[in-house]
């Protein structure tokens, strides 16, 4: 009749029997992976009356896998009232175990065990971080001193443990050139945690400096996390010569060319970009008569040189400039409509030519009336 009523209260109320159930050791944490252990579990009757046909034991779930040869669950039969039993219980840690707190399951029954009373026991594992950097990209395919652009690097933990207080540097010193110029947020960069197995990725905007050489560099990426700093890869990339060409000035000489008469065109083309240019050269594209193409070469860096054509009469005045030239990126073309105003020619004025004439032939008609009387 006892176990019945036993039977009736754990099934209806399975904690009215009030069990505790304690975790003794290990007492010192974070557990490690791949480490066997004994775990030892102190089951308490906070009762004053007998517990009869008691079973205790440890469901083993991950982190923890079973030994062979250890028993589970146990039968104790009785346990008094205020008394206690200590069970040690043989497991090993997976490999590989994730920094994280995880739930260690003891529980008790009655008889045959049909209805398990469980309780969660937080048991916390701890790894090491690996912080790599598995990709980084440019928003640009090409970059040059002076360009603002964004680049994403990507981190990802590879360790079995946590990685806290992640602090990302972008080392920002080339030979004692200042690579970048930091606009969104700095090169020495909080990121916070970063899980094991999880990724993080960081997108900086910079400028490159304007003193940066054509060549290919290679800027060290370090990360700091729980007080160690190191180095997870470089960021390589490549900086272009790259010219920029505008015209600066177009000129005529006379200044005021005159309709019908030929006259120079003098077009004063400037390199404002951070390389050199090369094969550069201008043409005039239209029904032009005379000069239609005029060769520079190469123009550096902050320099300037003019094209020079010789226009001869019956060349439209309105008429397309094109500029081109080569750099580290390639062959760059562009125009420029132009319209040239002329002037028109002086005419000759023959009213005073007529009228000298008209009183010339007034005159001499009456001399000659005069003559013959």
């Amino acid at each position: 009749m006892r176990k019945s009523v036993l039977f009736l209260v754990l099934f209806l109320f399975p904690s009215a029997l009030g069990m505790t159930m304690t975790l003794v050791t290990p007492d010192s944490y974070p557990l490690q992976s791949n480490e066997a252990l004994t775990l030892s579990i102190t089951y308490y009757n906070e009762r004053s009356s007998t517990v009869e046909d008691l079973s205790i034991g440890l469901t083993v779930d991950y982190p923890f896998k079973t030994v062979n040869g250890e028993t589970y669950t146990r039968v104790i039969g009785q346990l008094k009232g205020l008394e206690s039993t200590t069970q040690n219980y043989r497991v090993i840690t997976y490999d590989n175990v994730p920094s994280n707190d995880y739930n260690l399951k003891p529980f008790w029954c009655i008889g045959t065990c049909s209805t398990k009373v469980s309780d969660n026991v937080q048991i916390r594992f701890s790894g090491e971080q690996k912080l790599q950097m598995i990709s980084y990209s440019f928003s640009n395919d090409e970059l040059s001193p002076s360009q603002e652009t964004n680049f994403t690097i990507e981190l990802k933990n590879f360790g079995t443990g946590k990685a806290r207080d992640v602090i990302i540097n972008v080392s920002n010193g080339q030979d004692g050139v200042i690579p970048f110029i930091f606009k969104d947020k700095p090169n020495y960069y909080y990121l916070g945690d970063i899980d094991a197995g999880k990724t993080e990725s960081v997108t900086f905007n910079v400028r490159i400096s304007k003193d940066l050489n054509p060549g290919v560099y290679a800027i060290p990426v370090q990360v700091k996390s729980d007080g160690e700093t190191t180095n997870v890869g470089d960021l390589n990339f490549e900086i272009f010569n790259q010219a920029d060409i505008r015209i600066a000035v177009i000129e005529t000489d006379p200044s005021l060319p005159i309709e019908g008469q030929a006259y120079s065109l003098l077009v004063t083309l400037e390199n404002v970009g951070q390389g050199k240019a090369r094969s550069t050269k201008a043409t005039l594209l239209g029904n032009m008569i005379g000069d239609t193409s005029s060769y520079i070469g190469v123009l550096e860096k902050d320099d300037s040189d003019v094209a020079l054509f010789e226009i001869l009469p019956g060349s439209d005045k309105i008429f397309q400039i094109e500029i081109s030239y080569e750099d580290d990126l390639g062959q760059h073309t562009f125009t420029r409509e132009t319209t040239i105003k002329l002037e028109q020619g002086e005419r000759t004025n023959y009213a005073p030519i007529i009228l000298l004439f008209f009183v010339i032939g007034i005159a001499y008609f009456f001399w000659k009336r005069k003559k013959r009387k």
